[in-house]
């Protein structure tokens, strides 16, 4: 699927383009474009079959994220809460400028807090990885003119 965002002065766009050929697409604060990067470098990392960007390429729509009677945390694969808490985490670490010591402990944590019982932790070099490639993503898109488009391809298999 490709996944674009084109910066704005205020709000961004971001539009997903299925393999069938059919695209949506979303205006978003810049929170939310770092949000969405975040999310698609853990998904890329992990290969996420049902991620954000997994459930999107299947056919889901971002605004049926917004209608909590579509899709609201109980009826979201525990994968899909899994990344969100995961991506929580890294983008707390930003915000705070510190990583965490204990990711795995909180990410169990916070797990657990759901009621998700799968066995919930990353391997050090991964997570060391996704934080790489968001950085890398974030400083491309920083230095990316308004107007113009950072475009990625999530692969959905």
């Amino acid at each position: 699927m490709e996944v674009s965002f084109k910066k704005g002065k205020t709000k961004s766009t971001q539009v997903c383009k299925r393999k069938d050929g059919s695209t949506f697409w979303s205006a978003m604060d810049p929170f939310m474009i770092v949000h969405d990067l975040a999310h698609f470098c853990v998904e890329s990392k992990l290969r996420a079959f049902n991620g954000f960007y997994r459930l999107i390429a299947t056919g889901i729509d971002i605004s049926d994220f917004e209608n909590k009677q579509k899709i609201n945390s109980k009826n979201l694969p525990s994968e899909a809460k899994i990344i969100e808490l995961i991506v929580g985490q890294i983008l707390t670490e930003r915000a705070d400028n510190k990583l965490s010591e204990n990711f795995n402990a909180t990410l169990a944590e916070s797990a657990n807090a759901l009621g998700i019982d799968k066995t919930t932790s990353i391997r050090n070099e991964i997570l060391v990885s996704i934080r790489k490639d968001l950085e890398k993503l974030l400083n491309k898109w920083n230095l990316l003119p308004v107007g113009d488009t950072l475009t990625l391809h999530f692969n959905e298999t």
